[in-house]
Order: C-alpha cells, then structure tokens, then sequence
C-alpha cells in the first residue's frame, strides 16, 4: 500500500522528512570531503526509513480496525520484525561498505524520528498548529 501524500499524516511527515533531507544534502556538498559517500548513505537510509513508516502505518491501518485478531497481530509482528530484520542487514552493509557510508545511513534512518520529534516539539511550544488530534 502506497501512502497518498496529500491530507494524511504519513504525508505530512514524509514531505518535512523530504524538506531535512534536502538541507542535509545541502550542508553535506558544502561542508563534507567524502560527498559521494554520504550522500548514498542519506539516500539509502532516507529512501529506507520512509518505506518502514509506509509499512508501519500500513500495518496499523490493517490491525487496529479488526481488533485483537490473533492472525492480524501475528502478520503485524512478523511485519514488524522483518522491518527490524531489514534495518540490520542494511546497517551490517553499510559498515561493511565504508564508515562515511555507514553514517549517512544511520542519519537517513533517523530522519523519520526527528521529523517526528521536532513536529512534536514545536506543537507543544505553540509554534506550529496542526492539528492531528483534533477532530
């Protein structure tokens, strides 16, 4: 399942996760000696990150209207280990690849997460007004 970017959470997110990885790519031209490097790694760990909140929310959206159904809590776990599974194999490659590699990957994962954080951040300060729990 594909997420609709437009007028859902999930596409909320992905766009700011977009918009930081676009000022990354930015400060990693400018500032960083092993450009190609890190960049793959970013892409990587971005492209990633952002196809585990697609399962994620995808999983939710399945599991939570059917309720406490063994099957679906069986698919959701084993969903989400293999996304944890995935997460490590891409990281063992990375490390193995190169450490300027292995570093953009890391900060690509951790996009998702810090988009998350500073949404959360800047709710609670008043800065931003979203509106997600309301209804």
């Amino acid at each position: 399942m594909i997420i609709k970017l437009k007028d859902t959470l999930a596409g909320f997110i992905i766009k700011r996760v977009l918009i930081l990885f676009g000022i990354l790519v930015l400060l990693d031209l400018i500032f960083l000696n092993q450009r190609g490097y890190v960049l793959a790694g970013l892409l990587l760990g971005t492209a990633f990150g952002i196809l585990k909140l697609n399962s994620t929310l995808s999983m939710l959206k399945n599991v939570l209207p059917k309720g406490e159904s063994s099957q679906a809590v069986r698919r959701s776990l084993r969903n989400y280990l293999i996304g944890n599974l995935g997460t490590a194999v891409v990281l063992i490659a990375a490390v193995i690849t190169n450490l300027w590699f292995f570093a953009g990957t890391v900060v690509g994962l951790l996009l998702v997460t810090l988009t998350i954080l500073i949404n959360s951040i800047t709710e609670v300060l008043h800065i931003t007004h979203n509106n997600f729990g309301d209804n």
